[in-house]
């Protein structure tokens, strides 16, 4: 699959069709918000998810993500259910854990507002 960064001819892709440099695939100047628009999103993820990590390109997302977003109504627009990572600081106490769930609830439930979605930490 030609990654959707690689027009003909303009030299963004190597031989077996991986970007140069991936940052060619979305210029900052074509982001809203610093987010893609819907189209961009719609018309890179199906490459991002089957693209293989390597040395030229770490972020590919087939080890990671394919078994973990659901593309079912994904031509009507929708994405029913996909899991993200997060990282945190290591914990020691039982306050920590308790804390840093409260933390994770909390942040949860602005971002739910602000998208208009149901995210969940668990």
């Amino acid at each position: 699959m030609i990654p959707p960064c690689c027009a003909p001819g303009d030299n963004s892709c190597d031989s077996v069709g991986s970007c140069k440099d991936c940052t060619v695939c979305f210029r900052h100047s074509d982001l809203h918000n610093d987010r893609p628009s819907t189209t961009q999103f719609r018309e890179k993820l199906p490459w991002f998810l089957n693209s293989l990590p390597s040395a030229d390109y770490a972020k590919g997302g087939h080890g990671a993500y394919t078994s973990n977003v659901e593309l079912k109504g994904y031509n009507n627009n929708i994405i029913p259910a996909s899991p993200f990572r997060t990282y945190h600081t290591p914990l020691n106490k039982k306050i920590d854990y308790i804390n840093s769930m409260r933390a994770a609830r909390e942040f949860s439930s602005r971002v739910s507002d602000s998208l208009k979605i149901e995210i969940f930490p668990y």
